[in-house]
């Protein structure tokens, strides 16, 4: 059996009596962080948007059914279908380490994104708040994971502000030693 991407980047080694949850190159996870991550995460888009958006994403479901359609979903929607596998996982109250791919996904993305907002400017924030659950949220959800990547290999991050002209910028430049660069 194949494994997905997810897995093959993940591993699961014990320490001090503790799961821990690497996920491959930026951020070790922890499994009893993974409640907190994702209760965080919950509080900065918003308790109700989240509500908003999983009340839009199950009337979706009920309209269209099938394989498509939920590849499709979990494609635009990365986040919101973990929080509600999140959700599903916490009514059974499985054993902590047991949690599925999708929600250590979650967590692990909110914790790239916990460690990136000090940096950000107000206007940014509000970018990632409003877009993250949005259907075009998994190009921010790449942006988070890129900005990590270079936050995890020493770079500082600069993030860019829209201008006002409308020209292009990049959304952020990874500053390393003797070199910086836009991404």
């Amino acid at each position: 059996m194949s494994r997905s991407a997810f897995e093959r980047c993940c591993s699961v080694r014990p320490r001090n009596g503790e799961i821990r949850i690497i996920v491959a190159p930026t951020a070790t996870l922890y499994t009893h962080e993974v409640p907190e991550l994702i209760d965080w995460l919950v509080k900065f888009l918003g308790p109700s948007s989240v509500k908003g958006a999983l009340k839009s994403l199950t009337r979706e479901r009920e309209v269209s059914r099938g394989t498509v359609s939920m590849y499709i979903h979990q494609r635009a929607h990365p986040w919101l279908e973990g929080l509600i596998a999140f959700h599903k996982h916490a009514a059974k109250r499985p054993a902590k380490e047991d949690y599925p791919h999708l929600v250590l996904k979650l967590a692990s993305d909110a914790k790239k994104l916990r460690d990136l907002i000090p940096a950000m400017p107000d206007a940014t924030v509000k970018k990632f708040r409003t877009g993250l659950i949005a259907v075009n949220g998994v190009s921010l959800v790449f942006e988070v994971a890129i900005a990590s990547h270079f936050l995890s290999k020493g770079c500082s991050i600069q993030w860019c502000e829209e201008r006002d002209d409308g020209k292009p910028i990049p959304e952020f430049i990874a500053h390393a030693p003797g070199v910086a660069f836009d991404v």
